[in-house]
């Protein structure tokens, strides 16, 4: 008869000895007449002993003290002897049996050293706890014989190298060994972690790029394995050479009869094994000097960039590259550069404070195209799919008007990872990195709204890019101001030194004009619209210029006995004003036929020396778009 129980009160009986369970059928139930199924759960964990060393093939020098080791798998906390047994089999000899004295796992026990011959040995391990039990391990066969002697030759693939170039080092041992490591030495510093030699060729590697610049003594010592003994190669010579760094004066802009930035930017690149200025020991600054004055006309004027009182121990400073500084009258212009967190998992990869500077558009650092070169750039952090819309903020123009800019809605912010070789700024004076995204489709659609516009007439130029190698195929749509979709392409490597604009849907470009807008706001909405997948297309950031036209003056005076002209009042002090002479009659005000007597100036009354000849001469204030 069958006792059932329940769960609980199978539970509550505890262990069971499995070696004095019997299942016993009563009379009232013959063998013949059983059915059903018996399940009987229930755990094991079996007493095991693995020797450990020797290992099995293991071989070891004559003269060497031997230490047997073995792990012990139990069932739990129980009192344990583990013994090794040692046997000789070639010569052959009686078995020594050796008791580990260690009370828990690994057991070890000393069996000495051993004259030369092939041995077996295995562990056995008695549980003399309840329950009691006993286990055997498996049977390793090991040598003892004559050292083998080694030698450790050590090579590199590159001597003078650069600082931050990758050097590899190749140690060989010989004859090579049955196994065991290489570790390097830079004089008494380890380079790297101890490396695996090939036990077929003898050779263990290992490529650094970080060795400091100057003589380096580099050694190589090989572990020892088995009967392979343990050696040490010479000393190495290699000769670090210093790396270069690129000192780069930054191209600025300014107003005329305004100062020089002060003090002038400038920007470090080509650091090595991914240091920035704070980890690479560069210390000072380059002296930048320029002949532009307060007092100097619109014009170019050069930035000479020299050491000063750059050093670093691992860099050099000869690539010393000059700048430009620009006196120029600009129209009123607002800038917008868009940029992503240096922390945001979608922003390509800046993973430092100083990467992160290096996608913004510094304050005194020109950038634009052409005729939209500017200062003052806000640079506007994008978030990931923002909450539409986002507050406004006020953008200031580079003459201090203002107007006012409200991101709606956009995928995200990216990073651009192309070439960028233009003026727009990325701390090299290249190209700006972030752009905002866009989807497949309207529903997920790049939105932005620009009001409070003080030009009664402005040009609107958006710069375009695409994260091209992760989706999409540069195609998209925008709509400016609510009116008709416009296709456009961008072009690979959006930003490779040139500017293209895109007059269609098909002609690929990086920018997109709008001219002679009217209204105090505008809307933009883009899209993208590539075969497959998400097509991450959008602006990098935007510009408004004012565009308006030239005017010619009256209340001209002059020339007076010296030869000056005068301009009595009527300008603004955001005008320029230059005396142009026709060299023909009748010519018209623009076009092939007129020449520029002086330089352009600006302020609210004007004197030029000129001469006055000529079939016509008039002054013309131009009002700078």
């Amino acid at each position: 008869m069958i006792d059932t129980k329940t769960d609980a009160e199978w539970s509550s009986i505890g262990d069971i000895d499995l070696n004095t369970v019997q299942l016993s059928v009563g009379n009232d139930y013959s063998q013949a007449a059983w059915s059903g199924t018996l399940t009987v759960e229930y755990d094991v964990t079996a007493l095991g002993v693995a020797v450990i060393s020797p290992a099995a093939g293991q071989g070891s020098p004559i003269g060497t003290s031997i230490t047997a080791t073995a792990n012990v798998q139990d069932p739990g906390a129980f009192t344990h002897t583990v013994t090794f047994h040692t046997t000789p089999i070639a010569p052959a000899g009686p078995t020594v049996d050796t008791v580990s004295t260690d009370t828990t796992s690994p057991f070890t026990a000393v069996l000495g050293t051993l004259p030369a011959g092939t041995y077996q040995i295995y562990a056995t391990v008695v549980n003399s706890a309840n329950p009691p039990g006993m286990a055997t391990s498996a049977v390793n066969t090991f040598t003892v014989a004559a050292a083998v002697p080694t030698t450790t030759t050590l090579a590199t693939s590159a001597t003078p190298s650069t600082y931050g170039q990758n050097v590899t080092f190749t140690a060989t041992v010989a004859p090579p060994p049955t196994g065991g490591t290489v570790q390097f030495y830079d004089g008494a510093s380890a380079l790297g972690k101890p490396v695996a030699v090939n036990t077929e060729t003898g050779e263990a590697r290992l490529t650094a790029s970080t060795l400091g610049v100057g003589t380096r003594d580099l050694t190589a010592i090989y572990s020892g394995h088995g009967l392979h003994v343990a050696s040490t190669s010479d000393i190495l010579t290699q000769v670090v050479d210093k790396a270069q760094l690129t000192v780069k004066a930054l191209d600025v802009l300014r107003a005329p009869n305004a100062a020089n930035p002060d003090p002038l930017p400038y920007q470090l690149f080509g650091y090595q094994n991914g240091e920035t200025l704070a980890t690479s020991g560069v210390t000072g600054t380059p002296t930048l000097t320029t002949t532009a004055v307060l007092s100097s006309p619109v014009g170019t004027y050069d930035i000479t960039c020299a050491l000063g009182s750059l050093a670093a121990a691992n860099y050099s400073f000869t690539d010393l590259v000059n700048g430009t500084l620009t006196v120029a009258v600009v129209a009123d212009t607002f800038s917008v550069n868009f940029t992503v967190s240096e922390d945001s998992a979608y922003g390509g990869g800046l993973n430092t404070a100083e990467q992160w500077a290096n996608v913004v558009v510094g304050p005194s650092m020109p950038a634009g195209l052409s005729g939209w070169l500017a200062t003052g750039w806000l640079n506007f952090l994008v978030p990931w799919d923002p909450d539409a819309p986002l507050a406004p903020v006020t953008l200031t123009s580079t003459l201090g008007s203002t107007a006012t800019f409200t991101l709606k809605t956009c995928r995200n912010g990216w990073t651009y990872d192309g070439p960028r070789t233009t003026l727009l700024g990325d701390g090299n004076g290249n190209m700006m990195d972030g752009h905002v995204n866009s989807t497949l489709d309207a529903s997920e659609l790049f939105d932005m709204e620009v009001t409070n516009i003080p030009c009664a007439t402005y040009d609107v130029i958006f710069y375009m890019g695409i994260s091209r190698e992760q989706y999409g195929d540069g195609t998209g749509v925008i709509v400016f101001n609510g009116g008709a979709e416009r296709g456009f392409t961008v072009k690979d490597g959006a930003f490779d030194g040139t500017f293209t604009e895109m007059v269609n849907a098909t002609t690929p470009g990086n920018y997109i004009l709008f001219t002679g807008v009217t209204g105090s706001s505008f809307t933009t909405q883009t899209w993208g619209l590539g075969p497959t997948g998400f097509n991450h297309v959008g602006p990098f950031g935007f510009q408004i210029k004012n565009a308006a036209p030239a005017v010619r003056i009256t209340g001209i005076t002059g020339p007076d006995p010296s030869g000056n002209f005068t301009i009595a009042g009527g300008a603004s002090t955001s005008a320029k004003v230059g005396l142009f002479r026709s060299t023909e009659a009748n010519a018209p005000l623009t076009g092939v036929g007129w020449t520029q007597d002086g330089a352009s100036q600006t302020g609210t009354s004007f004197s030029f020396t000129g001469t006055g000849g000529g079939a016509q001469a008039f002054f013309i204030l131009k009002v700078v778009p």
